[in-house]
């Protein structure tokens, strides 16, 4: 079994379409971009394990934008190297935090809130970018 602590990847809708919505997923095999049913039916096998259900963190990309900062401590392994190579671009601070990411990964807390957007159960995910 493989378990994946967070995946960041970009969803759009279109503002006058109520079916044409597509995942931007730098990391996937699939199209790129992917229609969102595509990508959910085939990113998203069916999970009969209770305690590793899926939980979706859904923020807005200007909040996000606005509230993100990591200070990539998170990369950093107990003997002070890198796990992988950081990004070449500086690391991403705001007026308020320098790092933050535990907060946007946590699925327990903060499940309502308008800087760190609203998590949902898989189904309501799905649910989410069709109303």
């Amino acid at each position: 079994m493989i378990i994946w602590d967070y995946h960041v990847i970009l969803i759009v809708k279109e503002k006058d379409s109520e079916q044409k919505i597509n995942v931007y997923d730098l990391d996937t095999t699939l199209s790129f971009p992917c229609d969102f049913s595509t990508y959910t039916q085939e990113s998203f096998k069916v999970l009969n394990i209770p305690q590793y259900y899926r939980k979706f963190r859904i923020i807005p990309a200007e909040t996000f934008l606005r509230v993100f900062a990591s200070d990539r401590s998170h990369m950093i392994k107990e003997d002070g190297t890198w796990s992988s190579p950081p990004p070449t671009y500086p690391p991403i601070f705001t007026s308020d935090s320098v790092n933050n990411l535990q907060t946007f990964i946590n699925m327990i807390e903060n499940l309502d809130s308008n800087d760190f957007g609203k998590v949902l159960e898989e189904d309501d995910f799905r649910n989410y970018f069709f109303r």
